[in-house]
């Protein structure tokens, strides 16, 4: 009588070919049972780029290292003299926002006299049309 441990082969057997065959009490009436181990397929990652990343983390960092652009301050022997335009940009750009204020400010003027002029007209049709009513009623 032969027997066969599985306990003990189930991992031996997952590494073995497709086909093993193994045998049981079942031999001595002339049966022969044979048991069927197939490999799991391995499933592909849903996201192989994040398992890329975090395999080579330590490389990809290192390569971001070597990116980082490192600011240095020299001096030069011999200074330059900076244009005087360059000297006037901050007045310059304060002249141009107080021009964009008075302009803004007077186009909201010119809205609001718009509107005032508008409802001094429906003012005076409204004086026309009651007019005419008073006329229809007579």
């Amino acid at each position: 009588m032969r027997t066969f441990s599985l306990v003990f082969a189930l991992p031996l057997l997952a590494a073995c070919p497709v086909w093993v065959a193994a045998q049981t009490d079942a031999d001595s009436l002339g049966v022969v049972e044979s048991i069927e181990v197939k490999r799991a397929e391995a499933k592909e990652t849903k996201y192989s780029s994040l398992k890329f990343l975090k395999d080579n983390r330590v490389f990809i960092r290192a390569q971001l290292d070597l990116l980082r652009v490192r600011m240095t301050r020299t001096r030069a022997d011999h200074p330059q003299m900076l244009d005087q335009r360059y000297l006037l940009l901050k007045q310059m750009s304060a002249a141009i926002a107080a021009a964009r204020d008075t302009v803004s400010a007077e186009s909201l003027l010119t809205a609001q006299r718009q509107l005032m002029t508008s409802v001094t007209q429906l003012g005076e049709l409204e004086v026309q049309l009651s007019t005419i009513e008073d006329l229809l009623a007579e």
